[in-house]
């Protein structure tokens, strides 16, 4: 794989916000994400089409993505810094 590649695939991933070494197993073991009933139960973060792009290798990341995952992190930081500024201060 190329940096380049390698760079695009590790960006995509953290868009999304999945694990790649996970995802590999998913792909290995599809059970792995299958319901008591058989029935295939995909998580959001492991949809079909998240599937799908990997094994295809688009890894295009959309700004709707990377304002989503802006927010993520914002608001993982402020409840963070909540909890342990009580602490700090």
């Amino acid at each position: 794989m190329e940096y380049e590649e390698i760079y695009l695939q590790w960006r995509w991933a953290i868009y999304n916000q999945i694990d790649i070494s996970f995802l590999k197993l998913c792909i290995e073991m599809p059970h792995i994400l299958n319901n008591l009933n058989g029935e295939t139960n995909l998580s959001g973060k492991y949809s079909p089409k998240i599937l799908d792009n990997y094994l295809n290798k688009k890894f295009e990341v959309s700004n709707n993505q990377i304002e989503l995952y802006d927010k993520y992190v914002i608001e993982s930081y402020n409840h963070f810094f909540e909890i342990h500024s009580k602490h700090l201060f």
